[in-house]
């Protein structure tokens, strides 16, 4: 199911956004105990890399 988001500014766009994604991260991580995150290239999705690099998801490196 394709879901619309209207988000007021950037920023907002990209807190929900990290929030949206830690709590798959964690809920994955409970259930299966690990993992795994695709992640596209370019500089747009940068702010959302850099605030779950900024997030203790308890997932060994």
């Amino acid at each position: 199911m394709i879901r619309e988001h209207f988000f007021h500014s950037r920023h907002e766009m990209f807190t929900v956004l990290t929030v949206h994604c830690q709590r798959i991260l964690e809920s994955a991580l409970k259930i299966k105990g690990d993992v795994s995150l695709l992640l596209s290239g370019g500089s747009t999705p940068r702010p959302l890399y850099e605030a779950l690099s900024e997030i203790d998801l308890g997932w060994a490196v």
